[in-house]
């Protein structure tokens, strides 16, 4: 049976506590969003541990931490795991966690704290849409309901009847004409493009409901998702039921909630690195709400609120982007720098070189390997 990785933190200065399971190893502990195990106190270093589980033994790492982590009253040696089965607690400055292994069923995954909409053809999702097809019980509302009936009633005869005599002229005009029908009746007649019956004859005929017909926001939401489909998954099909439709929309969520993170998490870091390794003061350009986000809610509305600027904030992230990747580049070639200096300092003749000016000699009991070997 799968197993899984329970994990409770506890402040024991503000006697504030939390819990989290895991059934993917290894787990990530630190104060940066990217983490597993989040935790955001100024005793946990950005990427402070790992925590991993083989069969019922737990192991935990120090990945280099500042405060380091302490397991029965000595600290974890950098980069050296420590089983901790025996006794699964271990501690950084006031925060203890204390660990456990479960058994889990194997279809028991993590759902939202909440299901909505887009999770319709998951676990969560299917109970929401259960709940929202229960029946509701009749009350004071159903003398109204019954008095409207007859009318509603009356109202599909007559559609059917002119839906009938819609079908009846499709099948008997030529396509030129046949759309030219179409698209007046979408123009002319919005009314009709709420019909479902229309909407697939008119889809079947090649005639877009949302290009003439009346086009109301859930229509507008439609054809604006169909359109991102077609453009970040051009080979993709099409988006022609429901669980397909909501399965796009709930992977670009998902997508879009790890982008948010990630890029906050890598921004800021590349910052705090400019700042407290290279010294440089930073002065953000005004009005670069990209660069000020405190967050990935922040920056999730920075970039898709209503009034927000498309073509300013995109250009403020990919300057983000351009500036992480120079960085990167110019420290790769630092590095490469260093070590070529380095290896023509420790080269033979450099040695040689060094060892000749120096004036040194072999003494008696001593020979020129011994001199080469000091000054290398």
């Amino acid at each position: 049976m799968p197993i899984a990785l329970t994990a409770q933190v506890l402040d024991t200065q503000s006697n504030q506590s939390f819990e989290a399971t895991f059934d993917r190893f290894p787990v990530r502990l630190g104060r940066n969003q990217l983490n597993d195990l989040h935790v955001d106190r100024p005793y946990i270093s950005q990427f402070h541990a790992t925590i991993e589980v083989t069969g019922t033994q737990i192991w935990v790492k120090d990945l280099g931490s500042t405060n380091g982590t302490v397991y029965q009253g000595q600290k974890l040696v950098r980069d050296q795991p420590a089983e901790v089965s025996a006794i699964p607690e271990v501690q950084v400055g006031p925060i203890v966690l204390r660990l456990s292994i479960t058994e889990i069923e194997k279809d028991e995954v993590a759902q939202p704290a909440k299901a909505s909409v887009l999770d319709i053809g998951t676990p969560a999702g299917d109970e929401l849409a259960e709940t929202m097809r229960r029946p509701v019980q009749p009350g004071q509302e159903d003398p109204f309901i019954r008095q409207l009936v007859p009318y509603i009633e009356a109202y599909r005869s007559a559609w059917a009847n002119v839906y009938r005599l819609v079908y009846e002229h499709l099948t008997r005009l030529q396509p030129d004409v046949r759309n030219g029908y179409l698209r007046r009746l979408l123009l002319e007649h919005p009314s009709v493009s709420q019909e479902s019956d229309f909407q697939k004859v008119s889809q079947y005929y090649g005639v877009a409901i949302e290009e003439y017909g009346e086009l109301t926001p859930a229509r507008a939401a439609l054809a604006g998702i169909v359109e991102l489909h077609q453009q970040l998954l051009p080979d993709g099909g099409t988006l022609d039921d429901v669980p397909k439709l909501l399965g796009f929309a709930r992977r670009l969520r998902d997508s879009m909630a790890v982008f948010l993170k990630t890029f906050v998490s890598l921004r800021d870091g590349y910052q705090e690195f400019e700042t407290e390794v290279l010294r440089k003061e930073r002065f953000e350009e005004e009005g670069n709400k990209v660069g000020a986000a405190k967050d990935h809610l922040e920056l999730a509305g920075v970039l898709f609120a209503s009034d927000s600027d498309s073509e300013a904030t995109c250009h403020q992230l990919h300057e983000v982007f351009v500036e992480v990747m120079t960085h990167q580049v110019a420290m790769l070639n630092g590095v490469m720098e260093g070590v070529k200096q380095l290896l023509e300092k420790l080269s033979p003749k450099a040695i040689e070189d060094g060892y000749s000016r120096k004036g040194k000699k072999g003494g008696l009991f001593s020979n020129k390997h011994e001199g080469l070997w000091e000054e290398y």
